[in-house]
């Protein structure tokens, strides 16, 4: 079975290709408000590098969220009309989850993936590591950045681009608590591999989604949201 998995959920393309868990091509570029033009001519090159033809394709693996809301479409409709052009299998993933497996080899008991909601706020989840596999032990949630370092504890690590959009936030409560994240920014991006890894699982403990049930995976309540006519620009 081949499978071929695309993410555009943040400021970075990833798309992998791969037979069964086995991983043949990835693509991997940050692109700004840039996939529509970019995605297409990608899996194209990508395929082409792999010597296989987009109906050699046996289950498309999307990318949902949470993230950027016109990013995550990209990669739904994408997928949807070529599952439904090409009569073929999808399942979806989430964002947060693949996050957390970038730190599967970090030294800590839990992982918390901070991706930037704006305003403060960051897409997160709490998963706990047990030996090579990552539980999710919360819901998918929006949450104010100091809300999640003042629960911090030492046994966890963060990882995701919120690092970098609030790192003046967590170096003032640095000050005060032990706080522990992922230095290495190339680990703030979902790895390409990781779409395989989650989705081929997915498919063989679920089997495949409804075409018509993959939608965007939005989460945006109240809290983290500011009036129209709010002065602040917290």
């Amino acid at each position: 079975m081949y499978l071929l998995g695309i993410d555009t959920s943040s400021s970075w393309l990833n798309i992998a290709i791969s037979e069964d868990e086995n991983v043949l091509n990835t693509y991997s570029e940050f692109i700004p408000q840039k996939h529509i033009e970019v995605l297409h001519p990608a899996i194209l090159n990508l395929l082409n590098e792999t010597q296989l033809t987009i109906n050699d394709i046996d289950l498309f693996i999307a990318v949902i969220g949470p993230g950027s809301f016109t990013g995550i479409r990209i990669a739904v409709t994408c997928v949807k009309g070529l599952v439904y052009a090409l009569n073929k299998k999808c399942v979806s993933v989430i964002s947060l989850d693949l996050l957390a497996y970038n730190a599967v080899n970090k030294d800590f008991r839990f992982i918390r993936p901070v991706i930037d909601a704006r305003r403060n706020c960051v897409y997160t989840a709490l998963y706990e590591k047990q030996k090579d596999k990552i539980l999710r032990r919360s819901e998918y949630q929006i949450l104010r950045i100091d809300d999640i370092i003042k629960e911090l504890n030492p046994d966890t690590v963060l990882i995701g681009d919120g690092i970098g959009v609030y790192r003046e936030i967590i170096d003032n409560y640095s000050r005060e608590k032990e706080i522990h994240w992922v230095e290495e920014e190339s680990q703030w991006k979902i790895q390409p591999e990781n779409i395989i890894k989650l989705g081929y699982e997915k498919f063989k403990t679920q089997g495949e989604e409804n075409i018509f049930d993959l939608k965007p995976f939005y989460i945006y309540p109240k809290e983290c949201t500011i009036k129209r006519n709010s002065k602040s620009r917290n």
